[in-house]
């Protein structure tokens, strides 16, 4: 019969070797603008089937890492200003570093502005007594 002092060490051995075949890969990699610029806070979706399985920021410096098992994955990056990129059939070997540098593009569409909205300069809650002028209705009364 086996030694409790040895039966210990042989089921951390278990549970680690178990760890190992199903080890993780890594996704590394860095988002730049179209100048070549690092982007800082970029959201980074990794999906299967279109289903959400792990996200990631960038960093200060434009960089990611996300650990994911192997297999072929779709990766989503998301940035105010920028059109969303879809990276297609990314395929993450066992055991191994993969690096995914992107470029995502400054999205041409404007920013709606509103001309014609005069926000009151002095406003005053309906409980209270009071006025609320406009900045035209400060003008005439000089």
């Amino acid at each position: 019969m086996l030694k409790p002092r040895v039966i210990l060490p042989l089921l951390l051995l278990v549970f680690l070797s178990n760890a190992v075949v199903h080890a993780q890969t890594l996704l590394r990699g860095q988002v730049l603008d179209s100048d070549g610029e690092q982007l800082i806070g970029v959201s980074i979706k990794v999906l299967k089937n279109g289903q959400f399985l792990r996200g990631a920021i960038t960093d200060f410096e434009g960089n990611y890492r996300i650990p994911v098992d192997p297999g072929v994955y779709t990766l989503e990056f998301n940035y105010a200003g920028f059109s969303t990129l879809l990276v297609r059939d990314v395929v993450l070997e066992p055991g191994k570093i993969q690096f995914l540098t992107t470029t995502l593009q400054a999205d041409a569409t404007p920013i709606p502005y509103c001309p014609y909205y005069n926000p009151p300069l002095i406003d005053m809650s309906p409980g209270n007594t009071g006025l609320t002028l406009l900045k035209y209705q400060l003008r005439r009364t000089q």
